[in-house]
This record gives structure tokens, C-alpha cells and sequence, in this order.
């Protein structure tokens, strides 16, 4: 796994196609690789969505372990203003919490789960689960994916969905892939759609303090309809809803939706925030995800 959040975007975020479930519902996916897992520790603020926790700067931060000591220990106030903000009891500012991503092949299917007639359709979705689901995932790699989990695109998870709005899902396994009977179509499939969208991105938008104070000033106005001090009148957003706030909107229901922009800079260039990579090394490339299929 790595653990890279020195690229995600300033403000706003992405778009991604992202697994998500109705009621009851079934579906059929496949896991390529597990070499692009991606783990982070967000908040979710109102009015902006789902941005990456500040104390990810500390340099001691290393592990996923790591992270999740951030979680447990409900945030760390001294190294965020999110983290400050949550635990003075602050509504617009969730706890830290610790989400998993990684790129999956869905089948298309009917409503019970079964692959439609008519020879094999797919497409790349992102999964984003918590601790519990990424554990009892942890339990099915071990059981069915080999010494490196590189078997596991071997297999295909049929999923139903218990709960909607914290998409809670029971997972069972396949002996068989579906995406085996179009290998090569599979392959230039994911090589070209895998390199849209970077995971660290679809977890969430990374902002430094000052623009998250910003955001509480004008959200403040909007509250109050008076002007807080030093913020000018041309500073206001309009009171039409922003793309941040259709993204609350929508996490509210169990959704991640953020707009997709094109990553710029060079490799290695901070854009849009302070945080530093947790841990050093080359970014992923797609051949790499691409290796075990």
C-alpha cells in the first residue's frame, strides 16, 4: 500500500464514479490488484465536503496504523483546526476518521446480482469503506488471495446491500472472475480509465487553515446575514449553492461527490495545501496496478 496525500486538490474536489448501493440491492464486482490501496484520515466539513486531516503533516506519521491512532484518540487539536473545531463541539466539522479506497471492476447485472445476457459489460468504479468493512476484507484476502493477495482478481465479490446510508453490504465470494472471459478487453479497459482518477483525490480535498477559516467566515454571513469583521462585501458567495455544497448535500446521503480536475505540476510538487506525502516513495503508476491481472 502507499500513502500519498501531497497531490490532492486545493478546494471543491473531484468527481468519481463511486460504488454505492440501494436497498437490497446486489451487485457483482472484481478486485484487479490490491497494489492501489489508499488510506487517509478526513473530516467532513459543511459547505466544502470531505478534506484530508492536517495532522497528516507530522512527520512521525507513517503507518496505516498511524492513522488510525489519530482516529482513536478523536483528533489532534495542537497539529488541526478541524480537529480543534470537532472536539469544541463544532457542528459544521466532523470527528477524523480513517477511509480505505481502491479502484474495482463492477459487472453490470439485474437487481438480484446475475450477469446480463448479452456478452459481459463492465466499468471502473472507486470503493471507499471504513475500518470495520476493511477488516473483514482484510479476512477475504487471506482466505482467498494468495501470499500476496495477487489471486484475488481470480474471484468475484457478489455484494447485497443491508443498509443505504452507511452502505453496509454483505460480501460473499465466487469461485469464478466473469472478467477472465475478456481478458484483453479488461486490460486496455482499466489501463486507460485506472489513470483518471487518483484515489487520494476521491478521498477527500486537502485545505490549509486559512481557507477553511474563510469558509467559516462566509458561512458564518450567511448564518447571520451580517458581515463578520474584515470579510468585504465582494468576498460573499452568492446564496445559490456552490459545488462543495452539492457535495454535502450528497455525502449527507452516504455520498462522495466532488469534480474532477486534472491534476498540474510536476511530480513531487505540493498543489493546493501543506500536507507532505506520509510516506516516501514513487507514485503509483497504472502498469503496476495493472501487473497481477
Amino acid at each position: 500500500m502507499k500513502f500519498n496525500a501531497a497531490n490532492a486538490p486545493a478546494e471543491g474536489g473531484i468527481d468519481f464514479p463511486k460504488l454505492t448501493l440501494k436497498k437490497d440491492e446486489k451487485a457483482r464486482i472484481c478486485i484487479p490488484s490490491t497494489k492501489s490501496w489508499e488510506v487517509t484520515v478526513r473530516h467532513f466539513v459543511q459547505g466544502v465536503g470531505y478534506v484530508h486531516c492536517h495532522a497528516l503533516q507530522n512527520e512521525k506519521v507513517k503507518t496505516p496504523a498511524d492513522l488510525y491512532k489519530i482516529q482513536e484518540e478523536m483528533g489532534r487539536p495542537d497539529e488541526c483546526i478541524m480537529c480543534a473545531m470537532s472536539a469544541k463541539g463544532n457542528e459544521r466539522v466532523g470527528a477524523p476518521s480513517r477511509r480505505f479506497a481502491i479502484r474495482v471492476l463492477r459487472y453490470k447485472t439485474d437487481y438480484d446480482g446475475k450477469l446480463s445476457p448479452g456478452g459481459l459489460k463492465y466499468w471502473l468504479e472507486i470503493w471507499i469503506i471504513d475500518n470495520r468493512k476493511f477488516r473483514e476484507l482484510r479476512g477475504i484476502l487471506e482466505e482467498w488471495g494468495g501470499k500476496n493477495n495477487d489471486k484475488i482478481n481470480q474471484h468475484d465479490l457478489a455484494m447485497l446491500c443491508e443498509d443505504q446510508k452507511y452502505q453496509n453490504m454483505t460480501i460473499t465470494v465466487k469461485k469464478e472472475a466473469a472478467w477472465v472471459q475478456d481478458k484483453e478487453g479488461v486490460r486496455a479497459y482499466l489501463q486507460q480509465e485506472a489513470a483518471k482518477f487518483d484515489l487520494m483525490e476521491c478521498l477527500g480535498a486537502v485545505m490549509d487553515k486559512d481557507a477553511l477559516q474563510r469558509r467559516f467566515a462566509i458561512a458564518e454571513r450567511r448564518t447571520s446575514r451580517e458581515a463578520p469583521v474584515g470579510l468585504d462585501e465582494e468576498d460573499v458567495v452568492p446564496d445559490e449553492k456552490s459545488e462543495p455544497e452539492k457535495a454535502e448535500a450528497a455525502a449527507s446521503e452516504g455520498e462522495d461527490i466532488f469534480e474532477f480536475k486534472e491534476k498540474e505540476g510536476e511530480k513531487g510538487e505540493k498543489k493546493g495545501g501543506d500536507i507532505p506525502p506520509v510516506e516516501e516513495g514513487k507514485k503509483e503508476e497504472v502498469r503496476d496496478f495493472l501487473d497481477d491481472i
